[in-house]
């Protein structure tokens, strides 16, 4: 069994709660939450976890660990962080299609500036922003 994500909602935002809109990635690598609005596409709320770039317990049963059997049981040899970003942009870009406004944080093990930045790259593919940075560049 694999770790995972969660999103807890609670008071009134849980009444808008789409019924079907409550899933989340096989491998734990992310949940999402998708809310009902009126007259428009709902907002999907992903809450993510990506793993370091090579296991924090090299004998352990990480999340790294978990992911890299999942997919050699899938004949996927790319690297769990690779796989991550490829499966997330195909999720989010399916969401798009469907006009749904996107809300994704969590835990990247990474961050915009950092070199050769994957969050980055897909980030910029998506057209997603980080709230943060335009704070920070508007100051």
């Amino acid at each position: 069994m694999m770790g995972g994500t969660g999103i807890i909602a609670v008071d009134s935002i849980s009444g808008r709660i789409d019924p079907k809109g409550k899933s989340g990635d096989i491998m734990g690598r992310w949940s999402t939450l998708q809310l009902r609005r009126h007259n428009q596409a709902p907002v999907s709320v992903i809450t993510v976890y990506q793993v370091c770039k090579s296991p924090t317990n090299v004998i352990g049963d990480t999340a790294w660990h978990q992911q890299r059997r999942h997919l050699d049981l899938q004949m996927r040899n790319k690297h769990p962080r690779t796989a991550f970003i490829v499966d997330l942009t195909a999720y989010i870009k399916e969401l798009q299609r469907q006009n749904h406004s996107i809300v994704v944080g969590g835990d990247w093990n990474d961050w915009l500036s950092s070199p050769n930045s994957q969050l980055l790259a897909m980030c910029s593919s998506l057209q997603l922003v980080d709230p943060w940075q335009q704070q920070i560049t508007a100051t």
